[in-house]
């Protein structure tokens, strides 16, 4: 219950996904002190899709907020890192969770707060000497979003609280994302390396349907065929709680949880002795669940693995709303097509509908285009002009 759902907000998928990998690669590699290395490089990262040159990070470490990273901006104009934190249109933006802008001795500064839903990870402080645009501030929110995403999901393995081979298992499925554009083929890597990262014995991915209903397309580990015929009704099973109220769930004995659907291990023939899901949500909605069932050798599942799979979750959901809008694209494409030939049917048969009226009048008339050029001319035109025919 102490794990706040993960929620990814409206942007790019490069966006984010950039900035996770190479986050997670720096941890790996370099471990607790590369903390402030990571901040730096993702302040980069933010300033570089907002095409401004100058700006801060401040990161809460430990509950309390940081300056972690400065770009360009001498910290002495702020009287030390104390100063930037009581700098006013700081103090505002997290004051009203929102975020603020104004002129200052830096130049125009905006202000944006990190946070996922309503956990408050930080503040991106931007600063250029011209106004900003339009686009600047809808880049810099889509990078605060990502940026928030990316330490809501780095924070507990920056704090060693995760290896760097089970690191690798999030850094591997982030490729499978990038470069696989077959989705149950995407989700089927998500689903093999939250088995990794999660030592776990079997792992699932459901998919919510329009009716409330789940189906798992991709499902691995024993009893994995037979799941993927099971559908579950709106809020059944633990699977269906976690879709329905958009949170994580971590079960230790699910046949003793009032949640658990014991019909499902009954057809799977699968004993579940612990599991861990998680909500695939996009945007405020929730696209499905990622789950994994029975921890290997005996073990069980912590709060600990939550973040991890949460990782796991933004990758999820970033590839089925890639698939999603491609096939809207392609379905949008196929409606134009099918309207463009309507038209041009339509309006074929209105040309002859108007030529048969022109040539059945006894009054000439000549149809010419915006450049003067007769474009038509009907039988008497045609004899008034000595001869000349409607080709010629």
């Amino acid at each position: 219950a102490a794990v706040p759902a993960v929620t990814l907000s409206s942007a790019p998928a490069p966006l984010l996904l950039e900035p996770l990998a190479r986050a997670l690669s720096l941890v790996s590699q370099t471990g607790l002190g590369s903390r402030r290395e990571l901040h730096l490089w993702l302040l980069r990262e933010a300033l570089r899709q907002c095409n401004c040159a100058d700006g801060s990070l401040m990161v809460k470490v430990a509950g309390e907020l940081r300056l972690e990273a400065v770009q360009g901006v001498s910290p002495d104009l702020w009287a030390g890192e104390r100063g930037a934190l009581n700098d006013p249109l700081v103090l505002q933006c997290l004051a009203q969770d929102r975020a603020s802008q104004r002129k200052s001795a830096f130049g125009h500064c905006l202000a944006i707060p990190l946070s996922v839903r309503e956990d408050g990870q930080g503040v991106l402080l931007l600063c250029q000497e011209n106004p900003f645009s339009t686009a600047q501030s809808k880049a810099a929110q889509a990078a605060a979003d990502a940026l928030a995403l990316v330490l809501v999901s780095v924070g507990p393995l920056a704090r060693g609280q995760q290896d760097a081979a089970r690191l690798s298992s999030i850094i591997n499925a982030v490729a499978a994302v990038r470069k696989d554009h077959e989705l149950n083929q995407v989700l089927d890597r998500i689903v093999r390396e939250a088995e990794v990262l999660m030592d776990a014995e079997a792992g699932s991915i459901f998919l919510l349907e329009s009716d409330g209903s789940l189906h798992a397309p991709v499902a691995t580990g024993p009893g994995g065929e037979r799941l993927r015929d099971i559908r579950l009704n709106a809020g059944e099973g633990v699977v269906g709680w976690v879709a329905r109220e958009g949170q994580p769930a971590l079960v230790d004995e699910p046949g003793r949880d009032p949640r658990f659907a014991h019909w499902v291990a009954h057809s799977t023939q699968v004993a579940a002795r612990g599991l861990v899901a998680v909500p695939i949500v996009l945007d405020g909605r929730t696209l499905g669940v990622l789950e994994v069932l029975n921890r290997r050798q005996g073990g069980r599942f912590t709060a600990d693995d939550i973040p991890a799979l949460q990782a796991l979750s933004l990758l999820a959901a970033v590839a089925i709303e890639n698939v999603r809008v491609v096939e809207s694209l392609l379905e949008r494409s196929r409606r134009l097509d099918v309207e463009v030939a309507r038209s041009s049917v339509e309006a074929n048969e209105s040309r002859r509908r108007l030529e048969s009226v022109l040539f059945a009048m006894d009054d000439a008339v000549i149809a010419a285009d915006e450049n003067g050029v007769a474009t038509l001319l009907n039988r008497a035109a045609q004899f008034l002009s000595l001869g000349l025919t409607g080709q010629d």
